[in-house]
């Protein structure tokens, strides 16, 4: 997988993601802020190759490289287990119901990390994985938060219940968002674009709650909903904990 920009890079290197290979454009050495991020590759003993532009359009399907790509091999999801061993208190999951286009998903990662949520557990199905758009999406955020890949998302469910974690789905049929305390251990399921959570994963909730739509709107896209819902959460945790 490669991932590209000067930005993406440099959080890659704050959060110590391993970079297999570097490929730059030489020309663009003369510019400071360049020639320093290329020091600091060189200083950690990342291979470099100096390549051409035409190279550089080729490997990332002609996306604004900004002259300098990233070989970091697979993404690092991280597993279920790791993230309930986390000491961060109370928990907040964002589940992702077999989300498909990668913008959302992005977006989805940069409010998750902006809120300070636990994790992400996204289904395998029918779902987007990490990718070199998603990378970018999230302003590079996403190697500050841990992506856990579900084969079956019921099963993490019950996992999740097992250890105290309230379920609850977002659907239309819910009760308002901001009449709910989510300041306990807690997990937030989010479905498709188009068909929202399947109901068989619905049933599964503890508690349904929506967001409340002055007109006839049917929803908000599912990166909004994420932050509308996400945000109030963290607003009532700032509350009761001062």
């Amino acid at each position: 997988m490669h991932i590209y920009g000067r930005n993406i890079i440099q959080e890659a290197l704050k959060t110590n993601i391993r970079l297999h290979r570097i490929y730059y454009l030489s020309s663009r050495r003369t510019n400071q802020d360049f020639k320093k991020l290329l020091n600091t590759l060189a200083s950690r003993n990342i291979p470099m190759e100096p390549t051409s532009e035409g190279s550089l359009n080729r490997i990332t399907h002609n996306a604004k490289h900004q002259g300098i790509v990233a070989d970091i091999g697979d993404f690092p999801y991280t597993t279920l287990d790791e993230l309930l061993d986390t000491n961060k208190r109370p928990y907040f999951f964002i589940l992702l119901d077999r989300i498909q286009d990668p913008r959302n998903l992005g977006a989805i990662i940069r409010t998750a990390v902006g809120v300070g949520s636990t994790g992400i557990i996204k289904s395998v199905r029918d779902s987007v994985d990490i990718t070199s758009t998603v990378v970018k999406a999230s302003a590079g955020l996403v190697f500050r938060m841990p992506v856990v890949r579900c084969d079956n998302l019921k099963i993490c469910i019950n996992i999740l219940r097992e250890r105290g974690v309230w379920i609850y789905g977002t659907d239309k049929t819910g009760k308002v968002l901001w009449d709910v305390d989510m300041s306990e251990d807690l997990a937030l399921i989010f479905g498709n674009e188009g068909n929202g959570i399947k109901k068989s994963i619905l049933k599964r909730c503890d508690e349904i709650i929506k967001i409340p739509m002055e007109s006839d709107a049917d929803s908000l896209n599912v990166s909004n909903a994420v932050a509308v819902i996400s945000y109030e959460l963290f607003r009532q945790r700032r509350v009761k904990n001062g």
